[in-house]
């Protein structure tokens, strides 16, 4: 798995494709991440088809029509933040909440925001607990309009990156030249024709700065690049895991000294981990600066009962399960499909000593009550583990288990054991693993070994550095 940054770095370092460009844009992040879902094909394994079968296509086309006829007018604000809809994870009462928008509006310190909010699940999780404005129609007219209207010099300097492709196809490798030229070819004026779209609305907005998260997927890059157009800075708010193996935030050689187009400006980290990610992107480019460590906006929400969202699921989770002398063991699936025979065998040893919460991606279209688990029933639950906020879990578990969840890290702050036990994990938090705050255990033995010893809290404080993310929050947002 280190490969794919090793390919990185050589195509960096000897081939020179940072100074690929096109329109005047330098788009090696671009072909770079459409690169590494080609050779890091973990993700492609899971289950994560969010519209999945001709009725629910059918169905989502109509949900798109009715969000696009009722959906809020975009208003100029101070911050312009860029969110999908299933970022839409926790009902408050009877609505859903955003775990970006919700809590920028709540630590914001009165800073206003205008949300442009892009359908991408069904069901569409309505109403959302603050507006947003849908534009989800003008981004899939910008993808059918890229390939009628691409000018033919911009034609030209593509099929001159298709060639540089096929000419690096020794590092890249044979058996991903032809895909990866296909999707660069497809992606590239797309992310153009989309960045138009947002450079409007930036326009309308007129916002000092601009927010997103998961910046690197191809409308993440074209609001960066819309941004960049109209001079308003960017920031990627980190939403799981980005630290020094992840190929969109390390695995960079050195950036243009005016920087990359395609990236955002700064980085919002959850941890001093993370933080250290993007160090060589930083430091080679004059307009990419260090990043800011923030934490997880939606915890210090959590923390503080903001919208009264804590009490009525941890009051929920009680009436499933009083507190016994059992462990709790949050299990954070990242497959639809089922649980593991590793993981069935471990419930079944442990099934009298603990109780497992089986909590499914929250991407996932399964319905958790549809979800089957081969155990006794008293020693797990699927549906509230899935439903309630991912905080009111990790305020009670002692233990997480997961292949390579970022819910690995998000435990650390609350003082709850990781356990991860796939080789893409062991890759992904190598260095925590390293410093005793993560167990890898890839076997049965080693798990149930792990939980024995989970009902020690880690001897952690994060109290001070809580205090400090609220703190960078609030300077980021009041300098921006």
């Amino acid at each position: 798995m280190r490969y794919y940054l090793e390919v990185f770095d050589r195509l960096e370092k000897e081939h020179k494709v940072g100074q690929w460009e096109c329109g005047g844009v330098h788009v090696w992040p671009l072909v770079k991440f459409l690169l590494a879902r080609e050779i890091f094909d973990y993700v492609k394994q899971k289950g994560l088809v969010p519209l999945a079968g001709a009725k629910k296509r059918l169905l989502f086309a109509a949900s798109l029509g009715a969000d696009f006829m009722s959906r809020a007018p975009a208003t100029p604000a101070d911050i312009c933040l860029l969110t999908y809809s299933s970022c839409r994870q926790y009902r408050v009462g009877d609505k859903w909440f955003n775990i970006f928008q919700d809590p920028l509006l709540y630590l914001g310190n009165g800073s206003t925001l205008t949300t442009l909010e892009v359908l991408n699940t069904y069901p569409t999780r309505k109403p959302p607990l603050n507006r947003t404005h849908s534009i989800t129609l003008p981004v899939l007219g910008a993808r059918i309009l890229s390939h009628r209207l691409t000018p033919r010099r911009l034609k030209n300097e593509i099929a001159e990156v298709l060639r540089q492709i096929e000419q690096h196809s020794d590092v890249i490798g044979p058996t991903h030249v032809d895909s990866l030229k296909q999707s660069a070819s497809e992606a590239i004026p797309y992310v153009f024709r989309l960045a138009d779209v947002f450079q409007r609305h930036l326009e309308n907005l007129r916002p000092r700065l601009g927010l997103l998260s998961a910046y690197y997927n191809l409308t993440g890059i074209a609001f960066c690049l819309a941004c960049r157009r109209m001079g308003i800075p960017s920031a990627d708010i980190s939403h799981g895991s980005s630290g020094k193996s992840h190929y969109a935030y390390a695995g960079w050689y050195e950036a243009p000294n005016s920087g990359y187009e395609l990236l955002p400006r700064d980085f919002l980290t959850r941890s001093e981990w993370d933080a250290e990610a993007p160090e060589a992107l930083c430091r080679g480019s004059s307009f990419h600066r260090p990043p800011t460590v923030v934490g997880d906006l939606a915890s210090h929400v959590w923390r503080e009962n903001g919208y009264r969202m804590a009490q009525p699921a941890r009051t929920t989770l009680d009436r499933i399960r009083g507190r016994d002398e059992r462990t709790e063991v949050l299990i954070a699936l990242q497959d639809a499909n089922g649980l593991t025979p590793l993981l069935l065998e471990v419930m079944r040893e442990l099934s009298g000593r603990c109780f497992f919460w089986i909590r499914l991606h929250p991407m996932y279209v399964t319905n958790p009550r549809d979800f089957r688990v081969d155990a006794d029933a008293s020693c797990f639950d699927v549906v509230e583990a899935t439903s309630q906020p991912l905080f009111a879990l990790l305020e009670r578990v002692d233990a997480v288990i997961s292949e390579s969840s970022s819910v690995a890290e998000d435990a650390l702050p609350w003082g709850v054991l990781p356990i991860v036990t796939h080789e893409v994990g062991r890759f992904l938090f190598s260095e925590h693993i390293e410093q005793g705050r993560m167990i890898y255990a890839p076997n049965s033995s080693e798990i149930i070994t792990a939980l024995t010893e989970a009902g020690e809290r880690l001897e952690l404080d994060y109290r001070a550095a809580l205090a400090s993310q609220r703190k960078n929050l609030n300077s980021y947002l009041a300098a921006s």
